[in-house]
């Protein structure tokens, strides 16, 4: 589950994982540390910026290898960002890249030739 803060809301979990009803929750079937999820936030409303850090939060309900049941919480808070270039200066450049190649080849998976060319790309997105 990922908890955002007030007016951020997520659009798209981006990785091997089923959604569930609620739109912050997702089901990972076999994870390992080696393995990540991408989350694709938007921003649902006007946001009231009283607050310099936007406070993000996530639980990870699993199972070890004993059977217990255990939950991770993990906490991060991220500045607001005042400009568009503080933005590129903060970003992972490979974690970046990485992220568009898989959401490509979900889109390839998902979206005929056809359909692609329909977005406004001079050329098919997927080959």
């Amino acid at each position: 589950r990922l908890i955002c803060p007030p007016g951020v809301e997520v659009e798209e979990f981006i990785g091997n994982q089923s959604r569930n009803k609620s739109p912050n929750i997702v089901s990972l079937a076999a994870f390992n540390e080696s393995q990540t999820v991408a989350v694709r936030l938007s921003i649902a409303k006007r946001l009231k910026q009283n607050n310099p850090l936007a406070v993000f939060q996530v639980a990870l309900l699993y199972t070890n290898n004993a059977c217990q049941r255990r939950l991770r919480v993990h906490t991060t808070a991220v500045p607001w960002a005042s400009n568009l270039r503080s933005v590129y200066d903060g970003a992972d450049s490979t974690a970046v890249a990485v992220l568009l190649a898989k959401m490509a080849a979900n889109r390839c998976l998902t979206v005929s030739v056809e359909e692609s060319l329909k977005v406004g790309h001079s050329q098919p997105v997927c080959f």
